[in-house]
């Protein structure tokens, strides 16, 4: 029996554009035998790494939405009884829907699931409503009845019965080698999404260019500390037939009309009409348009003598940092852990998040106040890289951070090799795109770091742009210590704003020896830094140069041209 995919598109409207991309497999299921709030499914160890592939599924069997503020859900260590970790914490945003699933993907977990003898638990206010532990499990607090089976790499345990619960967990519960997040393990017919739909890049820049999409998503803002948006049209779908068991997999571009702020797509799967006893799916993951309260500032992702961190600069105050979370490609999160200090901060402040605070204020002589530890653990940094990812597959990780919604308030892909020296990696500007490798540099710095304070290359004058000039430079002397580290920051102006932008740098003989930038269009006020090397990476001669822009225009419009004189030379670094 075939039935159709039907795919529809919802954003909200706004005065400005974002693209990103979308990646979901789907599978059709044949049919199937036909409390409250309850655990339904859970898989607690993937196959491979287990960091953002765990999930718990919830059922709400009430003909009415559950609010899950307050809810908690907590990991039990089967070797130490009474330990229990809270690993989520529902908001006021979160809702059970009637007679549905409610899914708790990896990225809203901020700590691991055990693989067994383990334990799980579902609990309001201390008072636990489920319960379920597997493997050879001797204290009785960590079950109901008889603990379910320890269950093999990649097989979720699933309720036997959709919200059903006997308080025996060897009973209600058993082993299911294809995991159904966010569907019910037991739909009369029905049509599932066979992973998260994957945002690339998570955090988007207004005027980003995007392109047709195939792929049913609806999009909505989410407004930093405000209600949520509604749902709007902005395009129909297709369909696709399948027989039951049949899998397809779709790779799209999107473009929602969405201003600034966070949003969050949702691919919708129904089944045509006439289905009667199906049940549809969904899946979501939560984007942004432009960098948010906090953006993310420098990366030490090797440990160079203070242990691997993140730095990030408040873009507006912070009330309480516990309230984010650290995040990594693999789609882990860690809950932001205050060490001293109101545990808040003020816009224009710099914080770090360290693997080994004690080592980082050791090596850097921080404020203690300024450094903030994780809970639950350390992500290893400089992961391998995720399928698709960056040009190239050159893009091995992703530093993120999230708020208690699991809406990005940044995130910075990066790869190894843009640090040659073993510094960190520098932002130029939070005003320019955390996705772009132009945005980042290696820190020049003799300390090869500038964790809470400026960082030793940025682009200040980017906080005004209305008064760049088309081609602006802070310092126009490159001053390389004896390694040969040195750079330059190059501004561009708003004036070359949605022109195909080329970037060069020309010896007095006019002969090019650097290209900088070659077709970039900057949304607004832009920069790229020259580190004093040739198009071959070598470092060029000491002398004067000259950093030319031409910009040309497909509305028309004349071409911009502008040019600025440099001076490379030897001396200390500063």
């Amino acid at each position: 029996m075939h039935r159709s995919l039907l795919l529809r598109t919802r954003v909200p409207a706004g005065p400005r554009s974002a693209a990103a991309a979308c990646v979901v497999a789907v599978a059709l299921l044949g049919p199937q035998a036909p409390a409250a709030l309850l655990m339904n499914e859970v898989l607690y160890d993937p196959e491979g790494e287990d960091g953002g592939a765990e999930f718990v599924e919830l059922w709400n069997s009430g003909d009415a939405p559950v609010s899950l503020e307050s809810i908690t859900v907590e990991a039990g260590d089967g070797a130490r009884p009474g330990v229990w970790t809270v690993i989520f914490i529902g908001s006021s945003a979160d809702s059970a829907p009637p007679g549905a699933t409610y899914l708790i993907a990896g990225a809203r977990l901020t700590g691991s699931i055990q693989n067994g003898p383990d334990a799980i638990r579902l609990a309001r206010a201390g008072a636990t409503i489920d319960l379920l532990g597997w493997g050879a499990l001797a204290d009785p607090g960590f079950y109901e009845g008889a603990p379910a089976p320890d269950v093999a790499s990649g097989t979720s345990l699933a309720r036997r019965l959709d919200g059903v619960d006997t308080d025996r967990n060897d009973a209600d519960w058993e082993a299911v080698p294809s995991p159904t997040p966010g569907a019910p393990n037991h739909p009369a017919f029905g049509i599932r999404l066979a992973g998260a739909v994957a945002l690339d890049p998570e955090v988007v820049w207004p005027g980003a260019p995007g392109s047709a999409w195939r792929v049913s998503v609806r999009a909505r803002a989410i407004a930093d500390g405000a209600p949520d948006g509604g749902w709007i049209d902005v395009a129909g779908g297709g369909g696709s037939a399948l027989a039951p068991g049949e899998t397809t997999a779709w790779s799209a571009a999107f473009v929602p009309a969405i201003g600034p702020g966070g949003f969050e797509v949702e691919l919708v799967a129904t089944l045509a009409a006439g289905s009667a006893g199906a049940a549809g799916d969904t899946t979501c993951a939560r984007g942004r348009v432009g960098v948010g309260p906090i953006a993310i500032n420098e990366i030490a992702y090797h440990d160079a003598g203070a242990g691997e961190w993140v730095e990030l600069t408040a873009r507006e105050d912070v009330p309480s940092w516990a309230e984010y979370a650290l995040g990594d490609a693999g789609g882990s999160v860690r809950r932001l852990r205050i060490l001293a200090g109101s545990g808040g901060a003020r816009a224009g402040s710099f914080h770090v998040v360290a693997s080994d605070p004690t080592r980082l204020l050791a090596r850097f002589a921080l404020p203690e106040s300024l450094v903030l530890g994780v809970e639950g653990g350390w992500l290893a940094l400089n992961d391998a890289a995720p399928s698709g990812s960056g040009a190239g597959g050159a893009r091995t990780d992703v530093a993120r951070l999230v708020d208690a919604r699991g809406v990005p308030s940044d995130a910075a892909p990066y790869a190894s090799t843009w640090s040659l020296r073993g510094g960190t990696l520098e932002r130029i500007s939070p005003r320019l795109p955390s996705a772009s490798a132009a945005t980042w540099t290696e820190c020049v710095a003799r300390e090869g770091g500038t964790p809470g304070t400026r960082n030793s290359i940025a682009a200040p004058d980017l906080d005004r742009p209305d008064a760049l000039p088309l081609l602006a430079m802070p310092s126009r002397v490159l001053r390389r210590d004896v390694a040969g580290a040195g750079a330059l920051v190059v501004e561009v102006g708003p004036g070359a704003a949605g022109g195909a932008t080329r970037l060069t740098v020309l010896d007095l003989r006019g002969r090019v020896r650097r290209v900088l930038a070659d077709g970039i269009r900057f949304g607004g006020a832009g920069a790229v830094v020259w580190d004093g090397r040739d198009g071959a990476g070598n470092p060029v001669p000491s002398g004067i140069y000259v950093v030319r822009l031409d910009a040309t225009f497909a509305s028309g419009a004349p071409p911009r041209r502008a040019a600025v004189a440099v001076a490379v030379a030897a001396g200390a670094s500063r």
